[in-house]
């Protein structure tokens, strides 16, 4: 019953986020009504109304995706956030527009620096295990440094204080790949989805909260289309509709932690129940093997 309350949630601030689509997303102050045309603006007004539709729609998808049993399996935990990430792609591909340029600095290298380099250390880790590098503390921190060291260097030489220009869709697809690495690389693998979930539904309401000025930028350019007089960048409002669309997503990040905290408590308590069957089965064993070992002396 819980697990399908927590679900609940989850699909619940998706068809959220879906419908506010048909509410305000912007108006000016009650003194301007009758002075400015349009003095309001609704979701299917403005492209934001569409972004958010898709949002939704992707969101509600993923939800249900990570909540089928199914998505524990490794395979498709990976197809799942593969999944995620092409579609965070295609919605900015399809109404997102220009190019995205930054020069990169410290702050952002050391950003990369740290995201890359212990993606990285997880995978080798995770390909050492068992071995004398997995299972020495010193051999792990001085890789781990050796990781930071490179990705480091390498990040500087390549884009360091250079302008660096991409398409929009392109810069998101970078955002996803890194995101779905670190969902990917650290254990239990079974709940790489589940982390796809969390990080990506972050993303999505950042996006949708930071679009507020854009959202107001746009009631102000169907002012100017009207041809009538243009309010103030000052005197305009984001109201319901944004609102809601922001929340819907805060549901969905709720949802997708609660399923992550529940899945990651079934798989540890599984693994601890494995361990300590083969403890016992080594054991029983063991005495076995001592017990033939004294009926053959005695």
């Amino acid at each position: 019953m819980k697990n399908r309350l927590v679900v609940a949630i989850g699909v619940l601030g998706s068809l959220i986020t879906v419908q506010s689509y048909l509410w305000e997303y912007a108006r000016m102050r009650p003194d301007y009504p009758f002075i400015v045309t349009p003095w309001s603006m609704r979701g299917y007004e403005t492209v934001h109304g569409s972004i958010a539709i898709a949002t939704g729609l992707l969101a509600l998808i993923a939800v249900l995706a990570v909540a089928w049993r199914g998505s524990e399996k490794v395979g498709n935990g990976i197809l799942i956030t593969v999944g995620m990430v092409a579609g965070a792609t295609a919605i900015t591909a399809i109404f997102g527009g220009g190019d995205y340029a930054l020069t990169p600095g410290f702050p952002l290298i050391a950003l990369l620096t740290i995201v890359i380099g212990t993606v990285l250390y997880r995978l080798v880790m995770s390909v050492a295990n068992g071995t004398r590098l997995a299972t020495t503390f010193w051999l792990r921190q001085l890789t781990l440094i050796l990781l930071l060291a490179a990705t480091a260097f390498v990040l500087n030489t390549a884009i360091g204080g250079t302008r660096v220009s991409m398409p929009q869709w392109a810069a998101i697809g970078v955002l996803f790949v890194l995101l779905a690495a670190m969902s990917i690389s650290p254990e239990p693998r079974e709940l790489a989805a589940n982390r796809m979930l969390m990080f990506s539904s972050v993303v999505a309401a950042a996006a949708l909260a930071l679009s507020a000025g854009a959202v107001r930028s746009g009631l102000l350019a169907l002012q100017r289309e009207a041809g009538g007089v243009p309010a103030l960048y000052k005197d305009t409002q984001v109201t319901s509709g944004h609102l809601m669309a922001v929340f819907g997503m805060v549901l969905v990040f709720f949802s997708a932690v609660a399923l992550w905290a529940k899945r990651r408590d079934a798989i540890l308590t599984a693994q601890r129940a494995q361990r300590q069957r083969e403890a016992a089965e080594a054991s029983a064993a063991e005495i076995e093997a001592a017990m033939q070992e004294v009926e053959l002396t005695s």
